[in-house]
């Protein structure tokens, strides 16, 4: 069992129904959209003024979010995501695919029956020993981190976090959109600090991650798969900094089942843990940087919905989108 759960102004409805392991196949994800459609209708009978009204829709399925929000190059899920979006603009309303942790849907009461396969998605992507580990990485370097980049709310590293989708804790959607890894301005204080990162990015972002780090010349913990052959590698060696007395430059981690909650997922058999200051091969000055004040790594909500600072974050992002697709 499988449900959804779509919000329009403060009314909650629910749909729920029986479908395959969620995300493995194309059917699977066109099932999804679907019966999302059918329970879009829900509101009609609900006598709904929608007009200008703002839809949040809320699922654990990621491939088939993702084809909601973006199209899809299957002309099945694409016909199918194209026929949900047409129903909301028939019915006038914004909508908002959103992804939540399989665990939180069954917790909500959403989606009760698929307990073995929220178990299989929810959860941190690091263990509370690899957590430790990173942190005790930072400390011993006199570093204290602030941000983690490719997070959600249920296996951040620390408060505050980018998201890949929205979320109401996230400070920013799309970590690659952001202007700036290496510093930011702390909303306690008023001065710009310099960033302390955390980065365990996805396999399929490696490139666009190195590409970002070294352009923002930024300082932080990363954990890339452990390949000596791979891109990045070299690339990290030379900014990596000695973790103990022996200058070893990276942490091996080979025991996945005690270093991922969910190693399974993972494609590879260990991962390598370096602490890296890009800006010791950089060019960039570190003027106008403030000393920590102590506040620097406590959450910062994002604005309200259409407020100026919002309506400013959300320009820029599209900006940055439209120079990376030119």
């Amino acid at each position: 069992m499988a449900g959804v759960q779509s919000s329009v102004g403060g009314t909650i409805l629910r749909a729920s129904w029986w479908w395959a392991r969620l995300g493995l196949m194309t059917t699977s994800r066109l099932r999804f959209i679907e019966r999302l459609g059918a329970a879009a209708w829900l509101w009609k009978p609900q006598q709904l003024d929608l007009h200008g009204a703002v839809v949040i829709f809320r699922n654990d399925a990621v491939g088939a979010l993702a084809a909601l929000r973006k199209g899809s190059s299957a002309p099945a899920l694409q016909e199918s995501a194209a026929r949900l979006n047409l129903l909301c603009a028939e019915l006038r309303v914004e909508p908002y695919f959103l992804h939540a942790p399989g665990k939180a849907l069954v917790d909500e009461g959403v989606d009760d029956a698929s307990r073995s396969l929220a178990e299989g998605v929810s959860g941190a992507a690091c263990s509370p020993k690899l957590r430790a580990e990173v942190h005790a990485i930072a400390s011993r370097l006199g570093w204290r981190i602030t941000v983690d980049a490719f997070a959600s709310l249920c296996n951040r590293v620390v408060d505050r976090f980018f998201s890949e989708y929205a979320e109401p804790d996230a400070e920013a959607v799309d970590a690659l959109s952001v202007t700036d890894w290496d510093r930011s301005v702390c909303p306690s204080c008023g001065s710009t600090h310099r960033e302390t990162i955390f980065a365990f990015p996805p396999r399929a972002l490696l490139r666009r991650f190195m590409s970002k780090a070294e352009e923002d010349e930024i300082r932080g913990i990363v954990i890339v798969p452990l390949s000596i052959t791979a891109f990045y590698w070299r690339r990290l060696l030379d900014v990596a900094l000695p973790l103990n007395g022996n200058n070893t430059p990276f942490v091996s981690v080979r025991n996945l089942k005690d270093a991922l909650v969910e190693p399974r997922q993972f494609r590879g058999s260990s991962l390598a843990i370096f602490a890296v200051d890009f800006s010791l091969r950089g060019r960039r000055r570190s003027n106008g940087l403030s000393p920590p004040c102590g506040q620097e790594a406590t959450h910062r909500a994002r604005p309200p919905l259409g407020q100026p600072q919002d309506v400013e974050d959300r320009w820029r992002i599209h900006l940055s989108s439209r120079s990376r697709t030119n």
